[in-house]
């Protein structure tokens, strides 16, 4: 599991984040608790976002995708086996 610290005072901040030209695979994992403006569990960047069998969870963004965010042609969205977000 990835997750942001409930501790009180724990500041917000953004769980992942895949870069331009980066490629990021996640596998049989949750990411949970990424507070930021958008894309609080996982931000992709014109980047490679590939999710298998994982879950996003619990985040919260005050602007748009609490849970992923992407930027770029995001084209036909893949399948993503066995994830629930």
């Amino acid at each position: 599991m990835l997750a942001r610290s409930t501790a009180e005072g724990t500041p917000d901040f953004r769980v992942l984040e895949v870069e331009v030209g980066g490629r990021l695979a996640l596998d049989r994992i949750t990411v949970r608790g990424g507070s930021l403006g958008s894309g609080a569990g996982l931000f992709n960047n014109y980047g490679t976002l590939t999710l298998n069998h994982s879950t996003v969870e619990s985040n919260h963004a005050r602007e748009f995708g609490g849970g992923i965010a992407t930027n770029g042609d995001a084209g036909s969205p893949a399948p993503v086996p066995g994830c629930v977000g």
